[in-house]
């Protein structure tokens, strides 16, 4: 595997966690990922990154449950958009959701970070979605 993409989640769920590191591990994807239980663990983190008190890199897409205990997908994109996107202007945030439907893409049409809402759990096909094709010519 030549380059590897840096994937954050967020997911409150810890079998859907569980889940997305065996289809990554299985499918044998080109991601480097980080998992997280709460958008405050995901924000400290990135903040962490962004003030070079960690050498972790940046995340190049980061997947996000919409409904979480607390701060909910939609606060954490307005967080990112607020505090690390003129940074990383690169980066690509889906949320992913158990129950999708239209009201939840209407409501994500104020929020250009979010490029788009997939339907849980994680699968070899969101990550085509995801990455260029470029990243599964050695899979």
């Amino acid at each position: 595997m030549s380059h590897s993409f840096k994937f954050l989640f967020v997911d409150d769920n810890h079998a859907n966690n569980h889940l997305t590191k065996t289809i990554i591990r299985i499918d044998n994807l080109p991601i480097d990922a980080v998992f997280f239980q709460s958008v405050p663990e995901a924000l400290d983190y990135l903040k962490a990154i962004k003030n070079g008190e960690s050498e972790d890199q940046f995340p190049d897409v980061i997947c996000s449950d919409i409904n979480l205990p607390k701060f909910d997908g939609h606060y954490f994109a307005d967080q990112i958009s607020e505090h690390f996107a003129a940074s990383n202007p690169d980066l690509k945030v889906y949320f992913l959701t158990s129950t999708l439907d239209d009201s939840l893409k209407e409501k994500i049409q104020d929020k250009p970070i979010v490029k788009e809402i997939f339907e849980k759990p994680f699968s070899i096909d969101i990550a085509k979605k995801i990455l260029p094709e470029s990243a599964f010519s050695e899979i």
